[in-house]
């Protein structure tokens, strides 16, 4: 019997990702091209790449924003002009072919429990930093897709209730990956401050004290966060994911100020049992295996 092979496509707010991949979800021909700036041009460029392979069994895309149950997309995340998009419909209805659709951060938490670090946890939740700050909840080894279908979304929490404007307070601007890298490319005096690479480089150097001292501050931010999530929720580990997490330091850093924080906290931190900390087994491939593995649950 043949192995059945998918469409996967991981809709971003600078690349579309995507690849076939097959029932086991092991990847085949991964590429990506850049994400259009409009609705009309991001579906075609949709309708383009799936017309291409009209003999796979299904279409499994995740993308940022509100995605509901039938495929419908709404507020867009980093694509605000997606609102209201019936994205599965419409692609079933042009290919006659099964498609499903969720959110990118509760793809990569799918991912990680199907074959990645959260694998064998049946209480666990990724994080993923990036623009803003997605992510995905399991709980009793089935994900929370909550009342709304926004659970997970840790971007609306609020970082300090006791400084206004509310806006700038919420996590998904405190913890952004994008907005620290750029502040600490500012510190330095970068020609390009979004030069993630050159940023980590004068990181682990530790020459430059501000960026240093930055960099523990964002770390303690995100150890926090992940505090409250397991306090609300008691999991048992929580997997770091984003492009920033390719950088070996960040998890280290998030590990040491999520104990230190234990520390501080005295007599409460005796009684909270601490959770483990790991970076995504798939990185940047984690959206891909985890909106198959939606697909799979949506279309078995």
């Amino acid at each position: 019997m043949a192995i059945r092979e998918y469409f996967t496509i991981d809709i971003g707010g600078t690349y579309i990702k995507y690849a076939i991949v097959d029932e086991a979800f092991e990847l085949k021909q991964q590429d990506k091209v850049s994400t259009p700036k409009s609705k009309e041009m991001l579906l075609e460029t949709l309708y383009g790449l799936i017309g291409q392979h009209p003999e796979l069994s299904g279409v499994a895309i995740c993308c940022p924003g509100k995605v509901t149950s039938d495929g419908t997309v709404y507020y867009g995340g980093a694509l605000p002009f997606m609102h209201e998009t019936p994205l599965a419909s419409l692609i079933t209805t042009k290919f006659a072919i099964p498609c499903s659709v969720i959110n990118d951060g509760k793809a990569a938490a799918l991912a990680e429990h199907a074959k990645g670090n959260l694998r064998g946890v049946a209480n666990g939740a990724a994080v993923i930093l990036g623009s803003g700050v997605g992510g995905g909840i399991i709980l009793n080894n089935s994900l929370l897709m909550g009342a709304n279908d926004q659970a997970g979304e840790f971007s609306f929490i609020n970082a300090n209730i006791d400084t206004r404007p509310v806006a700038g307070q919420m996590v998904g601007r405190k913890l952004s990956a994008v907005y620290f890298v750029n502040e600490c490319g500012r510190l330095l005096a970068l020609e390009n401050p979004d030069d993630g690479q050159t940023v980590f480089r004068e990181i682990e150097n530790g020459s430059d004290e501000r960026v240093v001292s930055l960099f523990e501050d964002y770390c303690r931010k995100v150890a926090s966060l992940i505090m409250n999530v397991q306090a609300t929720l008691d999991i048992e580990k929580v997997v770091v994911g984003g492009g920033i997490s390719s950088q070996p330091i960040l998890v280290e850093t998030i590990q040491s100020q999520y104990h230190q924080l234990i520390e501080e906290m005295g007599f409460f931190g005796e009684m909270l049992h601490k959770v483990d900390i790991e970076v995504c087994a798939y990185s940047n491939s984690a959206n891909l295996i985890g909106a198959l593995s939606y697909f799979k649950t949506v279309h078995s």
